[in-house]
């Protein structure tokens, strides 16, 4: 990897992110046309993750019903995105070290019994999102 590529790498792509987030959930995904979902294209159900981008569209726009309706998690997973948008830049500017690997697991496990067990009961009640 060249000099150039390892500069950008780690002065300019933490920056460029979020803009581009925001960015993509602003254009109204998803609104129409086909879903990119496999697990969707593959079963006609939704996902645990389906519904997430059109939240964070919906909730971007101000429309909090509809974030909520679409997938209640949004509220949870998108200030966990900005505490790991934040530690990645203290990360690589070397401020502090990165969390540990047990830390980093029990994150994730809780993550995927909220999303599986959201979407378990969401789809016995009859609300998630369409696809």
């Amino acid at each position: 990897m060249t000099a150039f590529v390892t500069t950008v790498r780690r002065r300019w792509a933490p920056w460029a992110l979020p803009p581009l987030l925001v960015a993509f959930v602003s254009w109204k995904p998803a609104s129409t046309g086909p879903t990119i979902c496999p697990f969707a294209v593959a079963t006609g159900h939704a996902c645990p993750l389906c519904g997430g981008t059109r939240a964070a569209s919906a909730l971007l726009r101000g429309d909090v019903d509809l974030a909520w309706q679409m997938h209640p998690l949004i509220f949870a997973i998108l200030p966990l995105m900005a505490f790991g948008w934040i530690s990645w830049i203290g990360v690589t500017r070397g401020w502090w070290n990165p969390p540990s690997s047990r830390t980093t697991n029990i994150v994730a496990a809780v993550l995927g019994v909220a999303f599986f067990g959201l979407w378990g009961l969401r789809a016995l009640s009859g609300t998630l999102p369409p696809v």
